[in-house]
C-alpha cells in the first residue's frame, strides 16, 4: 500500500454543488476504482475519480493510469491507500464477507424470508448490485459506468449451500470461483485462474488469505486452479451481456 493525498479540487462532476467545506461523497472505507495521469511536476498527479478531477501527491515510483484506492479520508484534502490488484481483490472479498455475515446476523434475529442477495451492502463498494427476480443471480456493475465486472449464482437445501461467480478484471483476466458448505459441513473455495502468467503471484496471496482466515473459520479449506471450469460458461456469456 502507498498514501496518496488529494489537497485540491480541480473539477467537479456536473451538478455538484461547490463549498468550502468540499468532501468527497464516498464513505470513508470505500474502494474506489480512479485514473492517474502525470503532470510535469515531480511526485504530484492528476486524480479522476467518478467525475471528481483533483490534484494528488503520490510516491515518485507511482504507476500512472488505472488504480485502485482506499478512501482513507473523505475531507479535503482526501486521503488514500493506492492498492495493489491483489490487495484490491482481498479487500473486496473482506467487504462482501463482513456484508453477508451482517445479512446473516439481520436474517436471523428478524427470521425473514427475503432473499439474501437483496442485502448486500454495496454503498462502500465502487460496485452496484442488481438482484434477479428469483433471487439467485446478482450482477455487480461499475458504479461509474454501468458495465457488469461480476456475476453471481447461488443454490441451497436443507444442509447445504453453493455459490459460483465470475469476476471480469482488467489485469488480471477473468476469475471464477466456487464456495460450497453448510452449517455442520466443512466449507471449501476453489478459484480457478484463465491467465498463467499471473498464477505464482494469485497463489501466494490466496495461500496468504486462506491462512489467515483460517484462524478464524477452522472449517475452511480452499484451492487456487488453473483454467475456467466448463460448467460456469453460462456466468461467461452473462458477464459478456
Amino acid at each position: 500500500m502507498f498514501p496518496v493525498s488529494a489537497a485540491q479540487l480541480l473539477n467537479l462532476p456536473e451538478g455538484a454543488a461547490s463549498n468550502a467545506n468540499q468532501r468527497l461523497p464516498w464513505t470513508n472505507g470505500s474502494l474506489l476504482s480512479a485514473k492517474l495521469s502525470p503532470t510535469d511536476t515531480a511526485g504530484v498527479a492528476q486524480l479522476v475519480l467518478g467525475g471528481y478531477t483533483l490534484r494528488a501527491q503520490v510516491p515518485p515510483t507511482t504507476t500512472m493510469g488505472k488504480v485502485w484506492l482506499l478512501l482513507i479520508n473523505h475531507e479535503m484534502p482526501a486521503q488514500f491507500r493506492l492498492l495493489s490488484d491483489a490487495e484490491a481483490v482481498r479487500a473486496l472479498s473482506q467487504m462482501l464477507h463482513k456484508s453477508a455475515t451482517t445479512r446473516g446476523d439481520h436474517a436471523t434475529a428478524k427470521q425473514t424470508q427475503e432473499h439474501g442477495w437483496n442485502k448486500l451492502e454495496t454503498d462502500s463498494l465502487p460496485f452496484t448490485a442488481d438482484v434477479s427476480k428469483d433471487g439467485q443471480n446478482v450482477f455487480l456493475r461499475d458504479r461509474n459506468n454501468g458495465r457488469p465486472h461480476v456475476v453471481l449464482n447461488k443454490s441451497a437445501d436443507s444442509d447445504r449451500f453453493y455459490i459460483q461467480g465470475r469476476v471480469d478484471l482488467e489485469h488480471l483476466g477473468p476469475v471464477v470461483f466456487t464456495l460450497e458448505g453448510g452449517a455442520e459441513r466443512a466449507w471449501w473455495l476453489r478459484m480457478f485462474a484463465a491467465n498463467p502468467q499471473f498464477l505464482p503471484p494469485l497463489r501466494t496471496n490466496f495461500d496468504t488469505w486462506l491462512h489467515d482466515k483460517q484462524t478464524s473459520y477452522t472449517n475452511l479449506g480452499g484451492e487456487l486452479l488453473r483454467g475456467l471450469p466448463d460448467n460456469l460458461s453460462a456466468l461467461a456469456d452473462s458477464i459478456r451481456a
